[in-house]
């Protein structure tokens, strides 16, 4: 998919939406740095075209410049000019996607996932981006989580339930990480299935590694993310994808969790709670795990586990048909608090999760501190590498103890972030 395939409204929208390198959202009056609409803001400028019967693909076309300014829905006309002038920053950043093999879809295109739009409604992502065949994502999928960090039998067991789900026509759907997403979808690919990897950050990078360009010429895979290709981590974007990935299955299985913490515990207890987009299940045989258990108490049932041919295809002949519906919770109804952020469906490209409550984003969040600490240091770190520096050099110039820089360094060549060079050992960012 060429840039000049890419429909004119797709590009509206990009134009209006996009972060061409992954920039953060500034205040600015410059009108090639004029931050990007949220996702509230553009479906408002959307119905405000729609009202008029004009389509959001007028706002590039000759002449457009009179109209706006009685367009704009209560917008400012001139951050939507200049939004809407960077055209060749966004040719130039198409062209490097393109490079890489990366496609763009608005929701306005018909290859976008409908299932999105019915889901999610007006809160779908306005613009997907994404390597691979498009065609994946009509599918049956099966989403599976799980810890990063989890151990050999957990690995292990989410293998073999990836190869159960591609022998019973199903697609695996994982958020891309290391742990038990990439088991989940190596299972499935080893099994001469689909899948898709949701990704928060690092599209692209993600789609020249090596482990991923096979599968994806084969089209087997899709690499596909919300969020600019080039953006870096965020808690936020991490916790946001996942009600995409239940948005493109029919079921989800909870493989590891921890307890009131961690990605996992979030998007499941989001999808119980709230969203019920698909019956919940849970690992049932294995280590016991507190978080697994808590979330069966909320409503999620426990995994079958088929033991031979006939058992799988019974089992995903019920999911597929419908039979599993969302159980009340075993718990009392106020108990069931959901956090503003839990309860935000907005794929937002500024990053800026919006509450239907109003209240403060901040409020009742439960976040793995580390990870959150993580996330706010992270930028730091990575200015601090744009030349090559020791590990020494970096914990003293952010003035942190050099163990703590050990393993936020791991954590950062482990992303693709930073790369590590030996003898001496230096660090250097790569983005």
């Amino acid at each position: 998919m060429s840039f000049s395939e890419i429909s004119q409204a797709t590009k509206t929208m990009l134009l209006l939406t996009g972060r061409f390198g992954g920039a953060r959202q500034r205040q600015l009056t410059d009108r090639d740095v004029a931050f990007p609409l949220t996702t509230r803001e553009l479906n408002k400028l959307v119905d405000c075209l729609t009202t008029r019967a004009i389509g959001i693909e007028e706002l590039i076309a000759p002449g457009s410049d009179a109209k706006l300014p009685e367009l704009v829905g209560g917008l400012d006309s001139s951050r939507l000019h200049g939004l809407l002038g960077r055209g060749f920053k966004m040719a130039l950043a198409v062209e490097q996607w393109q490079q890489r093999g990366i496609w763009v879809l608005s929701r306005e295109d018909e290859h976008y996932p409908q299932v999105l739009i019915k889901r999610l409604t007006e809160r779908a992502p306005p613009i997907i981006y994404g390597c691979g065949h498009v065609g994946i994502f009509d599918c049956d999928g099966l989403a599976i989580q799980g810890s990063r960090n989890a151990g050999n039998e957990a690995l292990a067991y989410t293998h073999t339930v990836g190869m159960q789900a591609v022998e019973a026509g199903f697609t695996v759907v994982s958020g891309g990480a290391k742990g038990v997403d990439q088991a989940a979808m190596t299972g499935a690919l080893d099994a001469g299935g689909n899948a898709i990897a949701v990704l928060s950050n690092g599209l692209s990078r993600a789609v020249v590694s090596s482990e991923n360009r096979i599968p994806v010429m084969e089209d087997r895979l899709l690499l596909i993310s919300p969020f600019d290709p080039d953006s870096g981590f965020s808690v936020g974007k991490a916790m946001g994808r996942n009600k995409l990935i239940f948005a493109l299955a029919r079921a989800g299985l909870a493989v590891e969790s921890e307890y009131n913490k961690g990605g996992t515990w979030s998007g499941a207890t989001e999808q119980l709670k709230r969203l019920k987009f698909v019956p919940m299940f849970v690992r049932a045989t294995g280590t016991p795990s507190r978080g697994l258990d808590e979330l069966k108490r909320l409503g999620a049932r426990e995994w079958p586990d088929p033991v031979d041919s006939d058992a799988i295809h019974a089992i995903f002949k019920k999911i597929r048909s419908g039979v599993f519906e969302a159980d009340r919770p075993n718990v009392a109804p106020q108990s069931l608090t959901v956090s503003p952020r839990q309860a935000a469906m907005v794929m937002d490209p500024g990053e800026t999760f919006e509450s239907d409550t109003g209240e403060s984003a901040t409020d009742q969040i439960q976040i793995d501190p580390s990870d959150a600490l993580f996330s706010d240091i992270r930028p730091h770190i990575l200015a601090a590498l744009r030349e090559s520096k020791s590990r020494d050099e970096v914990a003293r110039e952010l003035g942190v103890l050099k163990k703590q820089m050990d393993s936020w360094l791991s954590r950062l060549v482990n992303e693709g972030a930073v790369t590590k060079h030996k003898r001496p050992v230096r660090y250097i960012a790569n983005e």
